[in-house]
């Protein structure tokens, strides 16, 4: 079965919010992911370490998939996802979210909204088929009130085997072949902005990154700051992300950042991904280790890294030395196999993407899921597509 402390954890945040604003509990508010679709792995025991998932399913049939939410056991625990309604560290603020399910790993209390940093809150939705959607239905306990705002801590991982060249973000209803999008006025479904509902076309740098983004993990592009101390060890200086744009109940992918692009084309999946050499900076296993080079070809490494983070504190090891060609010598590596603080591991951080978003639930008596007494259902559906590839200039599709 799955943990008896995880399929409390809805029940707990729910029962917690009716009891402390009655008001705003019983009005838009998502009371859990709805299962029909999704089979959850159950084994006799949870094994820490290993990866176990709750597959999707295009309808209530169980017979096809295209994607599945995942998470390797340790805080985060079956099924790998949560509705949390009214933060508890935060109550008056009303901080809801879907996150992973499990717990805080700093305290062992109930995953919330506002843990730390890098406490393991996104979601980790595989995308198994290129082309295809994805859709998670939410069950809605529904009182035409007060509207309520989620935050979504997604990671959208790459695993079809096909590089993406874009995906697009929906709100509407049912599944599968029978998926209705939300596009009408007024109807208590929306992405938010800050609390509101955008009137026109939102892009990426419109708002700040927490409302509308989809990056690349920190530790391969951007710049050092107070949350990520070592810089990006493939761009130093600019995150890398699709671009986005909010127009009306979707969102859309504009494009990729020319940082990522230029150094692997299109968003990899986890099987295109290149090794890396990873080093053990701070001596703790339960924080992420940092690239320090990377495979060009078989055993043949080099390193992005620059004077700058040899030189930092925080990496208490000296500069490889390098040959002609500027690739590093094989003694060097020689070296680091021999040492429990070097690991060779795909640089899977390029198949992972972190999405920034919100939505907004209002009343949904007007939805065509709502029973006509208090609940309703929407569905939430992320879809990718292929690059399209062109024969001698013209527009001839190539199978890939």
């Amino acid at each position: 079965m799955i943990k008896i402390q995880n399929k409390l954890t809805v029940s707990k945040q729910l029962t917690m919010s009716i009891l402390m604003f009655p008001f705003l509990a019983l009005s838009g508010t998502i009371t859990g992911v709805n299962l029909d679709n999704i089979t959850t792995d159950e084994p006799m025991s949870y094994v820490v370490g290993d990866t176990y998932f709750s597959t999707i399913f295009t309808d209530i049939n169980k017979t096809n998939t295209n994607g599945a939410i995942s998470w390797v056991e340790s805080d985060v625990m079956a099924p790998g996802f949560s509705i949390v309604n009214i933060d508890d560290t935060f109550p008056a603020t009303e901080l809801n979210c879907l996150m992973t399910a499990g717990e805080n790993p700093i305290d062992s209390s109930i995953k919330q909204c506002s843990d730390p940093f890098q406490t393991s809150k996104r979601i980790k939705m595989n995308a198994n088929l290129n082309d295809t959607a994805i859709d998670l239905v939410f069950d809605v306990y529904n009182a035409g009130l007060n509207s309520h705002t989620y935050r979504i801590f997604e990671k959208f991982l790459n695993v079809t085997d096909i590089s993406i060249a874009a995906f697009k973000i929906e709100l509407g209803f049912y599944t599968g072949e029978n998926f209705e999008v939300a596009d009408s006025a007024l109807i208590g479904l929306d992405f938010a902005i800050d609390e509101m509902i955008p009137t026109g076309i939102v892009e990426t740098g419109d708002t700040t990154s927490l409302y509308l983004d989809a990056l690349f993990p920190a530790g391969l592009f951007g710049v050092a700051d107070m949350k990520h101390p070592i810089e990006g060890y493939f761009d130093a200086t600019d995150s890398a992300r699709f671009t986005l744009k909010l127009d009306g109940k979707s969102i859309v992918s504009t494009g990729i950042t020319s940082n990522y692009t230029n150094l692997v084309g299109d968003f990899l999946s986890k099987s295109q991904v290149m090794r890396g050499y990873f080093y053990n900076h701070d001596g703790d296993l339960d924080t992420d280790p940092v690239i320090i080079a990377h495979e060009i070809a078989p055993d043949v490494w080099v390193s992005n890294r620059t004077v700058q983070f040899w030189s930092n504190p925080l990496i208490p090891i000296g500069a490889p030395d390098l040959n002609m060609d500027g690739t590093i010598m094989s003694t060097v590596i020689d070296n680091w196999a021999t040492n429990i603080d070097y690991t060779v591991d795909f640089v899977e951080d390029l198949a992972n993407l972190n999405l920034n978003y919100h939505i907004q639930i209002g009343d949904a008596a007007t939805w065509p899921t709502y029973d006509g007494v208090s609940t309703a259902k929407f569905t939430l559906r992320i879809s990718s597509s292929s690059p399209v590839l062109f024969k001698d200039g013209f527009e001839t599709i190539i199978e890939e």
